[in-house]
Parts: C-alpha cells; structure tokens; sequence
C-alpha cells in the first residue's frame, strides 16, 4: 500500500483543487467499462497543479459524457480506476482523492499498450512508460504525453469532456 508519505515524495509538486461544477441533474445514459482496482492503497491527496481535479461541466449536447458513479463502483473509492469508452474515446478515469478524478486516453503513445493506474501514476506494463496524472511522461519509451479530458461532478454523476 501507498502511503501519502510516499506519493509526495515521489510527486513533491502534486495538489488537489476541487472546483464546483454544474450540469444537468438527472442524465440518462450509459457506458461501457471494464473496470480495475490498484492493489496499492489510494493516494489521499494528488493531482498535477496545472490538471484541476474538477472542473464545471457542460452537457451532452456540448460533447461532456455522463458516467453515473453507481454504474462504476471502482471510481467511488479513492485509487480506483476504471476504463471508459463514452464515445469513439478509450479513456482510463481514476480517483485520486475525494472529489479529485482525472481521464486521459488510456492507449501508451508508445505502441498503444493499455496503460493502468497503480500506485497513484499511469504506466504502461508493455514497455514501462510511466505517466503523471496529468498525462506527461515522466519516463520510458513514450514519446509525447498522453491526451487530458476535464472532469466534473455534480451529484453522484461525473462528466467527462471533450479534448
């Protein structure tokens, strides 16, 4: 299990800022998932300075995709992950923290390697590229960072953004 000590340590530079959100109350839609769990306890606070942990979301009509949070259980508990595929996207979204979650494209620009989320970092087990919640490669083989998508919450329902 990770500590917060040791995430920290590892990301000095990480903070967690909730915004308020709004959108719409009662979406009707769903998604499909396959969905993982790390086997490290959660980090309790991260994510990247420069990636708000939420943001306030549009709608459906603008491109935001609803995923009800009683749809995915793994994204109600902090450092679990889920991968999401709201639309032509592959997407992994993880909980960092309470109401703190990122999505980033989930393919390693690598070789497209599914990545996963362990140890409060994106990595991909093909080649060991390794990712910062905010999608810059912080090591191995990748060569660009991978693409961010915003996040908000409102109710028990997270919205994920367009690019």
């Amino acid at each position: 299990m990770i500590s917060r000590r040791d995430l920290l340590a590892a990301c000095p530079g990480l903070v967690c800022a909730a915004c308020a959100g709004h959108g719409p109350a009662n979406p009707q839609t769903t998604s499909r998932t396959d969905t993982g769990v790390p086997d490290t306890a959660p980090p309790t606070t991260t994510t990247s300075s420069t990636l708000p942990c939420l943001v306030a979301p549009g709608t459906e009509v603008d491109g935001w995709f609803p995923i009800p949070l009683a749809t995915v259980p793994e994204l109600t508990v902090d450092g679990g992950f889920a991968y999401v595929d709201p639309d032509t996207r592959r997407l992994l979204v993880a909980r960092i923290a309470p109401d703190c979650y990122v999505a980033l494209d989930r393919a390693c620009t690598h070789q497209g390697v599914p990545i996963v989320f362990e140890e409060g970092r994106l990595v991909c087990p093909a080649h060991g590229s390794v990712f910062a919640l905010d999608g810059e490669v912080v090591g191995g083989p990748a060569p660009v960072p991978l693409a961010t998508y915003p996040v908000g919450l409102v109710a028990d329902v997270l919205w994920v953004g367009p690019a």
